[in-house]
């Protein structure tokens, strides 16, 4: 799967570019670990105003990496109840709380040491993946978008840091009612996602 074309960056999470697909190789010691995903716009059209700006936080959640048969799930974690493990009542307040899973990546290969996991996370980024898409509902109703076209939408970088992935990915939609200064009927825009392993515990959501 990894091979002598692939361009590696090391880190916390380390990071393979094959041609145009990205891989996520997560090591064993991140799995079930709290962690903040912060997404934000990079770029956005001429005149797209509002509060939708180069440098707006798109949505912030802690999440967490588990392993499920064949796949690494990454789970949406909330902490608007909490409990104590020792306590009875965490049992209600686990089974209340069941995290939505954003996404499952079906292991691609293992690491040689096989303490690790090499996910294709490709599609993830570059696709219209709802909590890190830079249009949410009202933006979508208002431009009347339409779809977002994959042949135009990418993941335009990746880097790799010691605590933290940044993924920076482009998103072109076609909409009816694009703004004034776009054109051919097209939204293009960038944001960046930051996945930041440094976060951990009941205090990942106040964490950065």
């Amino acid at each position: 799967m990894i091979t002598d074309r692939a361009h590696t960056e090391r880190g916390g999470i380390t990071v393979h570019r094959v041609d145009d697909k990205w891989f996520f190789e997560v090591p064993d010691s991140l799995l079930n670990r709290d962690i903040l995903f912060v997404s934000r716009l990079a770029g956005v059209p001429a005149g797209f105003g509002g509060l939708s700006f180069a440098g707006n936080e798109i949505a912030r959640r802690v999440v967490r990496w588990t392993k499920v048969n064949d796949r690494i799930n990454l789970a949406s974690i909330s902490f608007a109840a909490v409990a104590d493990d020792s306590l009875p009542i965490s049992i209600s307040v686990r089974n209340n709380n069941y995290s939505p899973i954003l996404a499952a990546f079906p292991i691609q290969a293992y690491t040689r040491d096989s303490t690790g996991y090499v996910l294709d996370v490709t599609d993830f980024f570059s696709g219209d993946t709802p909590g890190i898409s830079g249009l949410n509902a009202a933006q979508r109703r208002q431009y009347q978008v339409r779809r977002l076209d994959p042949a135009r939408s990418y993941v335009s970088g990746v880097r790799s840091f010691p605590i933290n992935v940044e993924v920076r990915h482009v998103q072109t939609f076609d909409a009816a009612e694009p703004r004034a200064t776009a054109a051919g009927g097209t939204i293009s825009l960038e944001s960046a996602a930051v996945d930041d392993s440094a976060a951990q515990g009941s205090h990942a959501a106040a964490h950065r």
